[in-house]
């Protein structure tokens, strides 16, 4: 995780890299809505919402990349959608 410093300086270094305050803002502002998914599907997985071996498996024959990096009932509806098609 960034320290305070290191999210300033982050910010700076968008709006300088865009030129545009509003636009570096909403940057900001997905990359933090990024990271908040992030913590909630480590906080699911760690509840032990962790796809089987058999859905990643079964995933990875489907072609579904990083079958590991959704929970169980994630996986599940993504495999649902490709076996739908």
């Amino acid at each position: 995780m960034k320290t305070d410093m290191e999210w300033i300086d982050f910010a700076e270094s968008v709006k300088t890299k865009l030129g545009d305050g509003p636009l570096a803002a909403q940057v900001l502002h997905e990359v933090g809505k990024d990271l908040r998914m992030k913590d909630m599907n480590e906080s699911r997985k760690a509840a032990g919402n962790e796809p089987t071996e058999k859905q990643i498996s079964y995933a990875k024959k489907l072609g579904i990349e990083k079958p590991g990096s959704y929970t169980k009932d994630e996986l599940s509806n993504k495999i649902d959608e490709i076996v739908k098609k």
